[in-house]
Order: C-alpha cells, then sequence, then structure tokens
C-alpha cells in the first residue's frame, strides 16, 4: 500500500497522520525519510503539524518542522500553526517555528495575531508566566504590535 494512501477514509487520514494522532514518532521520522507529503490536509482542513500541535507532542512537532512542513499553513478556520502555538502556549514549539521562517504576523480574517492570541492567554492564572514569555518571544522576532481596533488593543497592553 503506497503511504499516502488513505486508511480512514471517513477523516481522510494517511498513515503520517494516524502516526502523529498516535504519537508514535519513529514512525513519524520512519514516514518522513522516503519524502511523504507532510502537508496533506484531513477533511477538517488539518495538517498533521496542526495534529501534532493540538496533541501536544513536542518532538513530533519538531520532527515535522525540521522535516519541512508548512509553517504558515492554515486550517479551516484561518489559524496559522503559529497562531495554534500561542493559543495552546508552547513557547519552546513558538521559538522553533520562528527559527524556521514563520510568519509572525500572519492574521485571521477577523485581524487577530499570534500576539494577541498570545496576551489573551496571559489571563489564565497557571499558565501566565508561560503566555507573557510567548508574547516576549514573539515582540524580540518582530510580530506587529499595532492593533486594528480597540479591543485588540486592549488585549495587547494589558
Amino acid at each position: 500500500m503506497p503511504i499516502n494512501t488513505v486508511c480512514s477514509s471517513d477523516l481522510n487520514l494517511n498513515a503520517l497522520h494516524e502516526a502523529v494522532d498516535g504519537g508514535h514518532l519513529s514512525v513519524v521520522r520512519t514516514l518522513l525519510e522516503p519524502g511523504i507529503e507532510a502537508d496533506t490536509f484531513t477533511w477538517t482542513g488539518r495538517p498533521a503539524l496542526h495534529i501534532a500541535i493540538d496533541g501536544r507532542n513536542d518532538f513530533i512537532t519538531i520532527a515535522l518542522i525540521e522535516a519541512g512542513a508548512a509553517l504558515d499553513a492554515r486550517s479551516r478556520t484561518g489559524h496559522t500553526t503559529i497562531q495554534i502555538v500561542a493559543i495552546v502556549g508552547n513557547a519552546q514549539i513558538v521559538e522553533s517555528l520562528i527559527e524556521h521562517g514563520a510568519d509572525v504576523n500572519a492574521k485571521l480574517p477577523d485581524n487577530k495575531s499570534a500576539i494577541e492570541m498570545a496576551a489573551a492567554g496571559r489571563q489564565h492564572p497557571k499558565r501566565k508566566r508561560v503566555y507573557h514569555k510567548i508574547v516576549s518571544i514573539l515582540i524580540m522576532s518582530g510580530a506587529d504590535l499595532v492593533s486594528e481596533t480597540e479591543e485588540q488593543a486592549e488585549v495587547l497592553h494589558a
């Protein structure tokens, strides 16, 4: 069976999606070696990289980034990878994405950016430091601090 063959037809998952979703790092690495397309999307519009991030699997996320996964691929909701990581709250992955060229200023259709998502996360009492660190990383990496609306400005300056 070819590697890109759909394994689960109801979700349009290929072998890579299945391995990422299952947290199988060695299988992911094996699949990436022959040059499998790391950016195929499930029917819900999620590339393997987004699945790894949602599953909070840092090792697989980094393997996909290093294998050349499209860092600015958008989900069906319009979120880029760095925006999803800013929401999840993972400073190490934010740094890795930036090192590999992710766009820190990508905007959603409503003009929200990764820095605004991380700034909103600072309201979370137990993870405040993580979100503060992400905001700092994004600022140091050239994230745009100009807000489109008053609401967005409030979030950034809170």
